[in-house]
C-alpha cells in the first residue's frame, strides 16, 4: 500500500476545464448549489438512520446536516439510498429503502431541509437496492427498486410517487441494480443481479423490457452502468466480491453478456495480491472524473486484510481506457496509506460502500468511501476531495448528529 500516496492524487486528481460539461447533475437537496452527500445507517438503533451533510464551498459541512428517522422502527431504513428530482422543482429529492419492512420512503429536497413526502410499501423486501434513470425518455426520473423476488419501477407525477411496472425474478438474498444507457438510444436501461445471476432490460416508451439471456456473474457486489472504454455506450460493471482470487470486477462491453472482461487485484498493474476473503468488488462507483470521456471504475474492497488486520478494508481506482486495460495506471490506498487519516483495524471495512459527487461546487468529483465497521461497528466516512488527499475530511456518526453507536454509519452512500 505504501505507493497509493503518489497513486492517490492521480487516481482523484484535478480534471481539465472542460471536465465540468461531463459532469451530472449534482445532489443538490437544498438548492444552493452545492452537491449534498447522503449516508446510510441502516443498523442505527430504532430500526435504522439516513443522515445527510450539506456541501459547502469548502466541501462537506458537518455544522449543517439532517437526520432522518423512519415512519416505523424495525426495518433497516438506511440500508439503500438514492437522489434525484423526482418532483421537477428544480431541487434533488432523496429516496431511502427499509427492506425489513418492505418499504420506500420519498423525501421532498427543500431549502430549509427534507421532508417526508410519501411512502411505498409494497412489501416483499423493497428496498433492498435503488436507482434511478428515465427509463421511458419522458423527461422524468424513475425510481427502480429491488426487493427480495422482484423490481419495482415507481413513476411520478407531479411528485406523486406509483408502482408502473414489477417485473417478477426468483428469490434471492443478495440484489444489487444500476441504470444507464447501453445503447445509445436516449433511453435508460437497467442491470439487475439477484444472487449473481444478471438480467439485463431495455427502456422503451412503454418503460422497462426484459432482454432475453442471462450472465452468471458468480456472487453479488457493487453495480453500476457507465461508459468505461468511451465508446459512446453504456458498459455494465458488476463486482463478483465472492469470486476466485479474492473477488473480481466483471465489465460487460454495451451490455453483451456473452464476453465479460474480468479485474482483479490479480490482473496486471492492479495493486495487491488476490486473497480470498479479500470481497473486491463488494462496492463499485463508475464516473468519468477526469473528463476524458471514459469512467474511471472505483472499486472497495472491505475484506482486504492490512497486514494481521483482517476485515480493514481497501479502495482500488481502474482507469477507464479505449483498449481496455484498465489496470494501467491503477491505485490502491487503505486507512494506513501515508496521508490518510485514520488506522486500518480488524473490521472497519473500508469500502464497504462508495460515492463520486462534486460536493464543493469545483466541477471535480469527490469520492466518499464508507466504513461501517470503524469503532467496532458504529461506523464512519472519508471523503476525499477531488484534488487529491489535501483537504480530506473523515468523520464518524456523531459528527453529524447521529446517535452512532453499532450503527453501521457509512453503510450506504449517494451523493
Amino acid at each position: 500500500m505504501t505507493l497509493a500516496l503518489i497513486g492517490l492524487p492521480a487516481a482523484l486528481g484535478a480534471a481539465p476545464a472542460h471536465a465540468a460539461a461531463r459532469t451530472p447533475g449534482v445532489a443538490d437537496l437544498d438548492g444552493d448549489g452545492y452537491g449534498d452527500l447522503v449516508i446510510g445507517a441502516p443498523a442505527a438503533s430504532g430500526g435504522g438512520r439516513v443522515t445527510v451533510v450539506y456541501g459547502s464551498r469548502n466541501g462537506v459541512d458537518l455544522g449543517h446536516h439532517q437526520v432522518l428517522a423512519p415512519l416505523r422502527s424495525g426495518g433497516a431504513f438506511g440500508t439503500a439510498v438514492v437522489t434525484a428530482d423526482f418532483d421537477g422543482d428544480g431541487r434533488t429529492d432523496l429516496a431511502v429503502g427499509a427492506p425489513g419492512h418492505g418499504t420506500i420512503e420519498i423525501f421532498g429536497g427543500t431549502r430549509s431541509g427534507l421532508s417526508r413526502r410519501a411512502v411505498l410499501t409494497p412489501g416483499d423486501g423493497a428496498g433492498r437496492a435503488l436507482a434511478v434513470g428515465d427509463v421511458d425518455h419522458d423527461g422524468r426520473p424513475d425510481l427502480l427498486a429491488a426487493g427480495n423476488s422482484a423490481l419495482l419501477i415507481i413513476g411520478f407525477t407531479a411528485g406523486v410517487p406509483k408502482i408502473v411496472t414489477t417485473v417478477k425474478g426468483h428469490a434471492s438474498r443478495r440484489v444489487a441494480i444500476a441504470a444507464g444507457d447501453l445503447n445509445g438510444d436516449g433511453y435508460a436501461d437497467a442491470a439487475w443481479n439477484a444472487d449473481g445471476v444478471l438480467r439485463l432490460l431495455h427502456g422503451s416508451r412503454t418503460g422497462l423490457r426484459p432482454v432475453p439471456g442471462t450472465a452468471s456473474v458468480g456472487s453479488t457486489g457493487g453495480l453500476a452502468i457507465a461508459d468505461v472504454n468511451g465508446d459512446r455506450r453504456g458498459d455494465v460493471v458488476a463486482g463478483d466480491p465472492g469470486g476466485a482470487h479474492g473477488g473480481l470486477v466483471k465489465v460487460y462491453p454495451g451490455g453483451d453478456l456473452g464476453h465479460p472482461r474480468a479485474y482483479g487485484q490479480d490482473t496486471e498493474g492492479v495493486p495487491g495480491k488476490g486473497e480470498t476473503g479479500d470481497e473486491f468488488g463488494a462496492a463499485v462507483v463508475a464516473r468519468d472524473r477526469d473528463g476524458d470521456g471514459r469512467a474511471d471504475v472505483v472499486v472497495g474492497a472491505p475484506g482486504e486484510a492490512i497486514g494481521e488486520r483482517r476485515n480493514a478494508g481497501a479502495v482500488t481506482v481502474l482507469r477507464g481506457d479505449a483498449h481496455w486495460s484498465l489496470g494501467a495506471g491503477s491505485s490502491s490506498f487503505s486507512q494506513d496509506t501515508e496521508g490518510v487519516p485514520g488506522v486500518a483495524e480488524t473490521g472497519d471495512r473500508y469500502g464497504a460502500a462508495l460515492s463520486l459527487a462534486d460536493l464543493d461546487g469545483d466541477t471535480r468529483l469527490d469520492l466518499t468511501v464508507g466504513t461501517p465497521g470503524e469503532n467496532g461497528g458504529d461506523g464512519g466516512v472519508s471523503v476525499y476531495p477531488g484534488q487529491g488527499i489535501a483537504g480530506m475530511t473523515v468523520f464518524g456518526g456523531k459528527a453529524a448528529g447521529l446517535s452512532a453507536v453499532k450503527a453501521a454509519f457509512g453503510g450506504a452512500l449517494s451523493g
